[in-house]
């Protein structure tokens, strides 16, 4: 012990005598601050005292001297004020959180690049390639790697503008303007009602539903699935849009045939087995075919699959299955029943529920009889 002898005399803590051990727990040995040194002591920031040590992040190790005209035959790189040649390495540590659409501040990034410049053509940062042989591959201009993403492309856009502007362009004279792949999610995601938290939770976005412009041909190989989020109220459907010569409301439900006038203009239905009867007018539309040219007073006519339709139920209930043909109530389809060569032609779909009495909507299978 300190106070007697063992094979060792022990030593008080921050006891400096001849002969005696220093223990584990002495105050001298623990890790040194700047306010209560162990073995060393640590100079403060800036700070220059005697048998004081120098730290790490002490601003007199960096330089931030601004560059000035300069040349250097010792270095591997010759260049004038502001270009060099050669290459660049530079690792560090820096980051600041990025919250909505605004653009990212010098403490988020280890190279940080701001173009002033308010005329066309002004770029912050410009990746360039330019490989001897033109059939070579993998030589980007720029790459971007993350944990969650490795290129963030944002813009404010100008709703006063045609131009809106955009995150991201990829454009090429040969090659594809953008790829995407992916090894175990979905290669390319468009949320057009801005809800990509789980790639992004600082945009903070709020779409109106717009999600994909595609202008040209495109090509599909695999297979295509479309959900419905709102399935309770109404299944979605492949339409086709169509002009409608009446002036009186036309709704969702709606079965129409065609009119006198000829030219793909449709009419609501007023009779009983019409086999003018061209379709039922869908509620959500879906995948939107329009050969009308038009954009104004057409309505989506259900092509195929199931969609609801208005029912005149009065004279007679309607059961799963039973076969849909026009009622002389306007708009409305009927339980109908196809007992002779005229009224072939007249069916326009299957029941997929019951209606007992009265006027209402029930779900049909699109099917031309």
């Amino acid at each position: 012990t300190t106070s007697s002898k063992g094979i060792v005399e022990l030593a008080e803590n921050g006891e400096d005598k001849d002969g005696v051990a220093v223990q584990g727990s002495d105050k001298r040995l623990k890790l040194a601050t700047e306010d209560s040194h162990g073995i060393i002591k640590f100079a403060k920031n800036n700070d220059s005292k005697k048998l004081h040590a120098v730290q790490a992040n002490d601003k007199r190790l960096s330089d931030a001297r601004k560059p000035l005209p300069h040349d250097h035959e010792y270095a591997p790189l010759k260049h004038e004020y502001n270009s060099h040649t050669g290459t660049i390495n530079l690792t560090g540590s820096k980051e600041e959180n990025i919250a909505g659409i605004v653009p990212p501040a010098d403490g988020s990034a280890i190279i940080y690049a701001r173009n002033d410049s308010h005329h066309p053509g002004a770029v912050g940062i410009a990746g360039i390639n330019n490989p001897l042989e033109q059939n070579t591959i993998h030589s980007y201009g720029i790459i971007g790697h993350g944990m969650f993403a490795g290129v963030r492309g944002q813009s404010n856009g100008n709703t006063e503008s045609e131009v809106k502007g955009a995150g991201v362009i990829g454009i090429s004279r040969f090659g594809a303007g953008g790829v995407f792949a992916s090894e175990h999610n979905y290669s390319l995601v468009a949320d057009g009602f801005g809800r990509i938290s789980g790639y992004d939770d600082s945009a903070q976005l709020k779409g109106n539903g717009e999600a994909l412009l595609v202008n040209g041909k495109s090509a599909f190989s695999g297979q295509i699935d479309i959900y419905n989020s709102n399935h309770e109220n109404s299944p979605v459907n492949i339409v086709e849009m169509f002009e409608v010569d009446e002036d009186q409301f036309i709704g969702a439900g709606d079965v129409l045939t065609a009119s006198e006038k000829g030219k793909s203009i449709l009419k609501r239905s007023t009779v009983k087995y019409s086999k003018s009867v061209i379709g039922i007018v869908s509620g959500n539309p879906t995948v939107i075919i329009n050969n009308s040219g038009l954009k104004k007073k057409i309505y989506p006519i259900a092509l195929t699959g199931k969609v609801l339709c208005r029912i005149d139920a009065r004279e007679k209930p309607v059961k799963a299955g039973d076969l849909i043909v026009t009622s002389g109530t306007p708009g409305c389809g009927m339980a109908g029943v196809i007992d002779s060569f005229n009224k072939i032609g007249t069916v326009i779909g299957k029941a997929l529920d019951n209606l007992d009495k009265g006027i209402g909507t029930i779900p049909v299978f699109v099917t031309h009889i």
